[in-house]
């Protein structure tokens, strides 16, 4: 069938595709924007991210998300609303659960968080390399004056 159920000792499991496909529904792409700003805006709070299943994702938290993001999530046409809609979807994949008063993330989020991760890892390796350069950049001028 071109693909094969993977487990996670965290709790979850998927369906991995050998060959990459880069038809990804829009769906899956608002998914991960959504839980790459969620993500996002806990670590500016302060929060552990590995304790995503804790938290408790409300129409206030959503309103927030919107605020701090607004050109990101318009772009991807998602509005205030369109957030609520999303977050009832993430419901039926599997990836939260309505919970009193919002949702709750489930064990499957993990994969989402893993990608932020190594791409939080990633910005901070080039920012190193750019500090680098400077700082090299820095010295080469020193010794020009010499």
């Amino acid at each position: 069938m071109g693909f094969n159920l993977r487990i996670d000792g965290r709790g979850f499991a998927w369906f991995h595709f050998d060959g990459a496909n880069s038809n990804v529904n829009s769906a899956t792409r608002q998914l991960a924007l959504l839980f790459m700003l969620v993500f996002e805006l806990k670590a500016d709070e302060g929060l552990h991210l590995a304790r995503f299943t804790d938290w408790l994702i409300d129409r206030e938290l959503l309103a927030a998300l919107f605020e701090r993001s607004n050109d990101l999530l318009l772009a991807e046409g998602l509005d205030e609303q369109n957030l609520v809609s999303l977050f009832e979807r993430a419901c039926n994949y599997g990836f939260a659960e309505s919970t009193n008063g919002g949702w709750q993330l489930l064990p499957a989020v993990w994969r989402y968080l893993d990608h932020f991760e190594s791409l939080a890892s990633a910005q901070l390796d080039d920012d190193d390399v750019l500090v680098e350069a400077v700082e090299m950049d820095a010295v080469g001028e020193e010794g020009d004056e010499q």
